[in-house]
């Protein structure tokens, strides 16, 4: 008998894309704070807390323009 076990985490780089997706679809604090409380429970223990971060920051929009700056200065 074959037992099929998924415990498939997300990385962090998983869960910055998926609140960053919902900056880019929705543009409200609402929708990034509602997707990082999604993923908070899906990505590692350590991570945890920079999601954490996210929920609990003062604008949503505004980390998520600051990260999307960043990362432009990357390339």
């Amino acid at each position: 008998m074959l037992t099929l076990v998924t415990s498939y985490q997300m990385t962090m780089e998983d869960a910055l894309l998926a609140m960053l997706l919902a900056y880019r679809i929705h543009g409200t604090d609402a929708a990034i704070k509602a997707t990082a409380h999604r993923v908070r429970d899906k990505v590692r223990i350590g991570c945890r807390p920079a999601i954490n971060n996210v929920i609990r920051c003062r604008s949503q929009l505004e980390w998520a323009k600051n990260l999307c700056e960043d990362e432009e200065s990357w390339r």
